[in-house]
């Protein structure tokens, strides 16, 4: 599922890790301010990853960080009604150099939209 709306929020990942970082706490937090301004509180979490690893491998680490920030906004009093790691696809960048690997390290905040 590949969403190509402009996501909500962005979290990025440091090299081969799903583990929220305190700075990335500290901008989940306050998208969480602006989300409940919105009356925003149904999401969809999307991961991906860089280009290093295998499809499976970046596939799986993706989900994990899909997860990581589920679990965040779910504590926090969102429902998160679509997890999805999507590997390393979707590049928003090129993704040769280390500063487009980090960028490219990340998982979305989409708003849910029901399937039709």
């Amino acid at each position: 599922v590949l969403n190509t709306e402009r996501p909500l929020g962005v979290v990025n990942f440091s090299f081969d890790s799903h583990s929220l970082t305190t700075k990335s706490r500290t901008a989940l937090l306050g998208k969480f301010v602006e989300f409940k301004a919105k009356n925003i509180s149904t999401v969809s979490v999307f991961g991906y990853t860089d280009n290093y690893g295998t499809e499976k491998y970046n596939r799986d680490l993706a989900k994990r960080r899909a997860d990581a920030v589920s679990a965040f906004l779910t504590k926090a009093g969102f429902v998160v009604k679509e997890i999805v790691g999507e590997g390393s696809c979707c590049y928003l960048v090129d993704d040769e150099g280390k500063e487009g690997q980090h960028v490219n390290r990340r998982a979305e905040i989409h708003l849910y939209k029901e399937k039709k």
